[in-house]
């Protein structure tokens, strides 16, 4: 009886120790099962290990150079070589380095070579051609007859080509002469290849109307005293009606001209001088001068002049065109006339009479 009961209470013990065995061996299954990691991530956690492994120091250059700066450690992934330590890679690596900073200031010198050798072969060529009699003779030779041929050419232009003379003037530029007054000959104008007087003064009074609120007048005076040159001397105020007063503005020029074509009909002229403006202020700046007049027919001619001038870094242009209705020794004008200075220009109609003295 006494063994029966020891076996009964050893039975139930087992039978309340295995449920709850089967349940603590469920629960570490579980626990197992949700710790252990999977492939991938043990592969990832392998490589981080290997890598933190492998790392080396960072080499720090400049005044450090050669030491090992310990704060920023790089890793050595693919630089070191099978069988290489940690040491020897780094060593490995610092002479690369070293071996690109020489090779990339090989570069910066040969580059600074290359430049100054360009300079260098630059006056390598002017002093060969200096050294070198028969080249350099033959170079300085073509230079100047170039600069020979626009020399020749600008003096043609602006004074006269040669035999000029024979074709218009009869053998000489002394057959030139002022007319009395245009058409004092039938066919002549200002000028005349027969005969006539060395000097001439003429001088023109205008009106110049832009708008309503803006006309002006002026004057202008030609002097010759021979028929090669002429002074001129050009002149307009102009005057603007505003809500409060009125603007005045004087315009002015100074020219000395060069009568490059004298011939029956048709004068040319070029010339240089001062242009100046009066305002509140007065500026004046140097100017060039250009102009013509054609004698179609008696009684009529058209004559036109354009000028430039830079004052205080600002160029002013005018322009003048009129048509010339002879009678005797004067003539009545109607014409247009222009000027402008940066984004601002007047320009009108005018209308004069001009006297031959």
């Amino acid at each position: 009886m006494k063994h029966l009961t020891i076996f009964s209470i050893v039975f139930l013990m087992l039978l309340i120790t295995f449920p709850a065995n089967n349940v603590f061996a469920q629960e570490r299954r579980n626990v197992v099962r949700k710790e252990k990691p999977r492939s991938g991530q043990v592969n990832r956690d392998r490589n981080r290990d290997r890598e933190k492994s492998t790392t080396t120091p960072r080499i720090v250059r400049g005044r450090n150079r050669g030491k090992a700066h310990t704060s920023s450690p790089v890793r050595v992934v693919s630089g070191r070589k099978n069988g290489e330590n940690d040491a020897i890679a780094v060593a490995r690596i610092e002479r690369e380095t070293d071996t690109g900073d020489d090779n990339l200031l090989a570069l910066a010198d040969d580059k600074k070579e290359k430049e100054e050798g360009k300079l260098g072969q630059i006056e390598d060529e002017v002093d060969k051609d200096n050294d070198d009699d028969d080249s350099g003779h033959s170079d300085s030779y073509l230079a100047f007859d170039d600069y020979y041929f626009l020399a020749r050419l600008t003096y043609g232009v602006f004074i006269q080509f040669p035999g000029e003379p024979d074709q218009l003037y009869g053998g000489s530029v002394r057959n030139s002469f002022y007319s009395e007054f245009p058409y004092a000959v039938e066919d002549e104008g200002l000028f005349s290849q027969t005969d006539g007087k060395n000097f001439s003064v003429n001088f023109s009074a205008h009106y110049f109307y832009s708008e309503a609120d803006l006309d002006g007048s002026g004057f202008r005076m030609k002097l010759s005293p021979n028929p090669l040159f002429t002074a001129e001397i050009f002149y307009t105020n102009l005057t603007e009606t505003l809500n409060t007063r009125n603007d005045h503005l004087q315009m002015y020029s100074v020219f000395v001209n060069y009568n490059r074509f004298r011939l029956n009909r048709l004068a040319l002229w070029w010339g240089v001088g001062v242009k100046g403006l009066r305002g509140d202020n007065t500026n004046t700046g140097f100017a060039f001068n250009s102009g013509g007049e054609w004698y179609l027919r008696k009684p009529l001619s058209v004559n036109f002049s354009y000028s430039g001038g830079f004052i205080n870094g600002t160029y002013l242009p005018e322009f003048f065109g009129a048509l010339n209705l002879h009678i005797n020794r004067a003539a009545v004008f109607f014409g247009y006339q222009y000027w402008s200075a940066g984004a601002t220009s007047i320009d009108g109609i005018t209308a004069g009479l001009k006297v031959f003295l």
